[in-house]
C-alpha cells in the first residue's frame, strides 16, 4: 500500500525528461544562431588575445617595472600610480568585444527563453498543480514563491514542477555545453 506522503516518481521523471529535451533543443538553437557564424569565432579569438595582452601588462605593472607614472598623493604619505593608458584601452576593448558577442548570442537567448516560456503552460496542462517532490528543507518564505510556483495549498517544503524544471534545465544545459566543448571559458552558462 502506498503512503499518502510519497510522491509519484513518474512525475519527477517526466519533468526532468522535459528539461533535458529543452536543454538539447536550446543548445541546437545556440549552434544554429551562434556557433555556425565565423564572426563569433573571430570575436572569441580576439577576446582571448586581448585578455592575454591585458594580463601581461597587469603583471608588468604589479611587478614594478612600470614606475614612471607614480605620483605622490595629496598628503605625501602613500604613493599612488596612475592607470596605464594601454591597460585602460585593452579593458575598453574587452568590454566592446563582450558587447558584440552578447549581441550575437541575443537571438539564441531569445528563442531559448521563448521555448522555455511556451513549455510552462504545457507543463501546467500535463501536471496541473500537483507537488512534484518534497525538499529536504523548508525554504525561506521569500523563495517559496519560486519553489511553489503554480501550486495551491501545499506544505512549505513541497516543490512544484516549474522549480524542478528550471533547475534541471540549467543543470543539463551546463553539462551539455561542457560535454561538447561549447564553453571555452570556465564560467557557467556562457557559450
Amino acid at each position: 500500500m502506498k503512503d499518502s506522503n510519497e510522491f509519484n516518481k513518474y512525475l519527477v521523471l517526466v519533468v526532468i525528461s522535459m528539461s533535458l529535451i529543452l536543454a538539447i533543443i536550446s543548445e541546437l538553437i545556440s549552434y544554429f544562431f551562434v556557433l555556425r557564424k565565423s564572426d563569433y569565432y573571430k570575436l572569441r579569438d580576439n577576446l582571448t588575445r586581448t585578455k592575454l595582452k591585458l594580463d601581461k601588462l597587469k603583471l608588468k605593472e604589479k611587478s614594478g617595472i612600470i614606475i614612471e607614472n607614480t605620483t605622490m598623493s595629496s598628503n605625501f604619505s602613500i604613493p599612488r600610480t596612475k592607470r596605464d593608458p594601454k591597460i585602460e584601452a585593452l579593458e575598453q576593448s574587452i568590454t566592446t568585444i563582450n558587447q558584440k558577442m552578447s549581441m550575437i548570442k541575443l537571438r539564441s537567448s531569445f528563442f531559448t527563453g521563448l521555448l522555455f516560456a511556451l513549455l510552462i503552460p504545457f507543463r501546467t496542462y500535463l501536471l496541473g498543480d500537483v507537488p512534484v517532490c518534497k525538499l529536504p528543507f523548508e525554504p525561506v518564505p521569500m523563495f517559496r514563491i519560486i519553489t511553489q510556483a503554480g501550486l495551491n495549498n501545499c506544505a512549505p517544503n513541497e516543490a512544484g514542477s516549474i522549480f524542478i524544471f528550471g533547475q534541471a534545465f540549467m543543470a543539463f544545459r551546463i553539462i551539455i555545453q561542457k560535454a561538447i566543448f561549447m564553453d571555452a571559458t570556465s564560467s557557467f552558462g556562457k557559450i
